[in-house]
């Protein structure tokens, strides 16, 4: 989230501009969060095969299609509002908050990860929603 503000954030005038590069940066971060996944652990927890205009039910042109107006809402409405909530937090706890933060998500994600090795080792199989190979 943080990478495309500051990738879209040059294009927050231009909505032709910004509602295609929106669309084109969450699709592409669709696709390949999904490729990592199945490569680790065989699996991708979304699946769009039902829809028009999909490819492997990891994306599809509806998704891609609303990844673009999502974009265009959150620089025409949620960005301001979210400048104004941050400011709000005090200086001294800028830095302690934000590494606080950093801390629980990689925390949060070692655990998430080391869950699912060790159940794809025990050969327990949590509900998946997809489950693709890749091919060499």
């Amino acid at each position: 989230a943080v990478g495309a503000c500051l990738l879209l954030s040059p294009l927050s005038d231009h909505p032709i501009e910004l509602y295609t590069a929106s669309m084109t940066m969450a699709t592409t971060m669709e696709l390949i969060t999904a490729n990592v996944m199945i490569r680790l652990f065989g699996s991708f927890w979304w699946d769009y095969s039902h829809k028009p205009f999909n490819y492997r039910g990891i994306i599809c042109l509806e998704s891609s299609l609303g990844w673009g107006f999502l974009g265009i809402v959150y620089y025409g409405f949620l960005n301001g509002f979210l400048h104004r909530l941050v400011g709000l937090v005090p200086e001294s706890l800028e830095k302690g908050l934000a590494m606080s933060l950093l801390v629980f998500y990689i925390f949060d994600f070692l655990c998430s990860f080391r869950q699912a090795l060790r159940e794809d080792r025990d050969g327990e199989e949590e509900p998946v929603i997809g489950r693709l190979s890749i091919r060499p």
